[in-house]
Parts: structure tokens; sequence; C-alpha cells
């Protein structure tokens, strides 16, 4: 069950007043809560230390109540006129935070029933406010009108002889339970939350963003986290994370995995792509997949040859382009002349150049990747006779899909829709996810597939904790 504590005004109402419980304390006789906060004004902390009201209330409930004894926290104030607004409102909210921070995981039971008007129209916006788990409760009249008996700052106040007749009308047999929890504010805070997930079910962590204080501290460093992560901002996103425990690792890894570089900025754009895919934006999707996929080729080529023959991509790649990276013919044909003749060939056959110095493509890498696995010379086993064909299958049905949309949905007014891509490549976006997947999981050793559903874990850690 969720730990409960109580943040209440007090006024002259409390502890007891007409021979019943004020809003206070009937609140803490049917909820007990852990730990209890009292707003005092001067007026009424005044009125405290003449009576001792509030530690006679405490001794009395310990007495009384099976030994109950809540934490007890006392927030005064120079508040000389409660009936402002604009003077309550920054001491109110200080001791709110201040008490919340102190039972972070605990549910916020707010007495909307004691102190002035004002005070109540506050604690009404801390029961709406979402970066709170909070509850308001009311607490209705025991006259069911408006206040005829002599209240707490009467100069006949006597605390414990109120103290005493409420505990005997409290629990007498007809007595009623008079807590109310006002639908309107749980109407209100589900309205509220509806909109959040929804962006959260988008992956719109800008917008919730933008929404400013609708959760709590630690949860919007987790939204800017992802929001961050989701724009490749690697340095932003784990900035933000710093002081958050969430129970989980957000950069799931298996062990002993070696250089993560390449790995890491791989798999972050293909979480990028997938966020795509699940809001439907199909054609940032397509757009994406193109500098994505020959990444993916890159290492896959790379395991292939350094396997089976000796050498890395990294080899044959030439970097004197600035940031672009080139496939270079002269080193292709020094240490591997004949997959170097095979790769002509075939690019002859389909009516193109041989290589010179080309920037990488899905389709010479592709024609690559057929020119290396057709010179492999030693027995493979029958997995990785699957794991190529798997492969080799999944980089050529990219190839269609770019072929037919990239360059219109980069140039042209075009809508990609998930049936467009469908009847391209015969599986819809959804199947393709899951396919790439499974060949980040065959290329990269490391590749964690709890990975794939860290947005997930991330929107339901919001979720459990808003």
């Amino acid at each position: 069950m969720t730990e409960q504590i109580l943040f209440s005004c007090v006024g002259t109402t409390d502890p007891a007043r007409g021979e019943h419980d004020g809003g206070l304390m009937h609140i803490m006789r049917h909820y007990r809560p852990k730990a209890v906060c009292i707003f005092l004004t001067p007026e009424i902390a005044e009125l405290d230390q003449k009576d001792r009201r509030y530690e006679k209330m405490l001794d009395h409930m310990r007495e009384r109540w099976d030994g109950y004894a809540p934490d007890f926290v006392r927030a005064e104030n120079q508040i000389y006129d409660a009936s402002d607004l604009d003077e309550l409102s920054e001491p109110l909210y200080e001791a709110f935070a201040s008490f919340s921070k102190q039972y972070p995981d605990a549910e916020i039971l707010i007495n909307l029933s004691s102190g002035t008007p004002q005070m109540q129209m506050i604690l009404s916006q801390f029961v709406l406010d979402l970066r709170y788990r909070t509850r308001g409760i009311q607490v209705k009249n025991f006259e069911r009108k408006a206040g005829t008996t002599s209240r707490s700052n009467d100069k006949a106040y006597d605390v414990e002889l109120e103290l005493e007749f409420a505990e005997l009308n409290e629990n007498e047999l007809e007595a009623e339970n008079r807590c109310v929890e006002p639908k309107l504010f749980a109407l209100h805070r589900q309205a509220q939350w509806a909109q959040v997930e929804a962006l959260l079910r988008r992956r719109d962590y800008g917008a919730i963003l933008e929404m400013k204080q609708c959760l709590s501290e630690p949860l919007m460093k987790l939204v800017a986290h992802l929001h961050a992560r989701n724009s490749l901002n690697d340095n932003e996103a784990k900035k933000h994370l710093r002081g958050l425990e969430l129970g989980f690792a957000p950069y799931p890894c298996k062990p002993g995995a070696g250089d993560l570089s390449d790995y890491r900025q791989v798999s972050e754009y293909f979480l990028m792509m997938k966020n795509f895919q699940i809001a439907e934006r199909y054609t940032d999707f397509v757009l994406r997949l193109n500098p994505f996929l020959i990444r993916l080729q890159e290492a896959y080529l790379d395991v292939l040859l350094r396997k089976y023959c000796g050498v890395s991509m990294k080899e044959l790649l030439d970097t004197d382009y600035g940031k672009y990276r080139k496939l270079s013919a002269q080193k292709l044909h020094e240490k591997l002349p004949q997959i170097a003749q095979k790769l002509d060939q075939k690019l002859l056959d389909r009516k193109k150049p041989v290589l010179k110095e080309n920037a990488p493509s899905i389709f010479i890498y592709n024609l690559f990747l057929e020119s290396v696995i057709g010179q492999i010379k030693q027995p493979l086993t029958e997995q990785e006779q699957v794991q190529i064909k798997q492969l080799v299958s999944l980089f050529q049905t990219c190839e269609r899909l770019n072929a037919q949309f990239r360059n219109s949905a980069a140039h042209d007014l075009v809508h990609l829709t998930d049936e467009k891509i469908e009847q391209c490549i015969g599986m819809n976006t959804q199947s393709l996810v899951r396919e790439i997947e499974r060949a980040l999981i065959a290329v990269y050793p490391q590749c964690d597939p709890a990975l794939f559903h860290i947005y997930e874990k991330c929107n339901q850690y919001i979720s459990v904790h808003h």
C-alpha cells in the first residue's frame, strides 16, 4: 500500500470544535497518515502557544488511537493577512514542497477544509498539480450547515474538553466518516494525465517539456533525458540522468563487449527511427533508413571480413574527404583483389561504372556483401548460413524501400503511409523494425535486446511514479 502523508492548514475549527473533530483531526482519524505537516499563521501559532492544543491532540491520539504517533511537522510563517492570496502563495508553496521532498514516494493527502478560503483555494491548486501525487480531502461540517458552534479562538475554548467530547461523538455507532474526496479534482487530474500519457505514447517528449510543471522534478529530468536522447544529443541526455535512481539500466549492454562507440551510435539512431515508426512518422522513418543501414552494413561487412578474410572495413575506407568516408577502390584491389574483381563485374552487369572512390551506399554495399560471401571458402554452420541469408534479405528489402521512396520523400511533397511501405516491400514497418532488431543482435555481440524497449520502460516508470 502506498504510504500517505497529510498537509494541512489549520484554523479556528482545529483540532476540535463543537464536540467533534476539526478537519485536520478527522482526516487523521480515518486515514492515519505516516506524517503530518500543519501550516500555522502567527494568530494560530499564538493560540497554540497558550494552550499547547496540537501537542495535546497528539497525546490524545497516542492514548486513544492505539498508540498512533505520526511524524509531526509545524510550518510557522509570518503571515499577518491570511485572506491575502499574494501573501499566502509563496510561503504556503514552500512549506508544501519542503514537506513533500521528505517523503518522495508518498501520496499527499491535502486538507481542503481547514484554514481560510484563500488557503483552501491555493491548496486546491496543489491537488491539481501533476508534479505531486495528491488526493484532496474535504471534511463535511457535522452540522450540515454553516458552523454555529464556538470556534477554537474563543476565550472559553477548552482544548482538552473538546478533544474528549469529540472522541465520544466520533466513536458512536451512528457516527459517520465525513471525509469526501471531490470527484472534480480527480477528473481534472485524469484529464491532465491523459494528455501527458498521449504524448508519451507518441514519444513527443518536447511537448511534455513545454507543459512546464506537469510532472515532478525527477520525472521532468527523465523526460528531458528522453527528449535529448531521441534528438541524438548524447551528452545532454546523459547529463539529465545524473542523480536519477531508476532501478534499471538506461543503456543496457551485454558485459565484456569491448569498444562500444560504433554500437552506441548505430543503436541510438535505430531507437530514434523506431520512435518515428511508433509515432507513425513514416516519411521520417524512411529518410533516416539510408544512413542507418549503411552503418549496419559496414558493421556486418567488418564481421565477415575479419573472420574470413583477415581484413577490417576500416582498412578499406578512405577518410581523406573531411567527415565523409568513401570506399576506396585502390585499397580494395590491394587487399582483396578477387572480391574487388567480383564487385566490379557485378556493377558492370547492372550497367554501372566500376568502383572508383565511391561514397558508401546501400546498393554498393549489398553487391560488396554478395562478393564477400561468394569468396568464403570454409564450410559454414547451418546457423551461420541462416543468419547470412536473413541479413542479406533484410538489406535487399531496405534497398528496395530506399530506392522507391527516399528521393520522393526528401524532395517532393509526399506523405508515406504504412500501407504504401507494405505494398513496396511486403511487410509493414512494425515487422521491418523487428527484423532490424534481429540484425542488430546478430551483428553486435554487445547488443542487449532490453535496449529496444528502453523508451517503453522509461514511459512506464513515469506512469507509475507520476
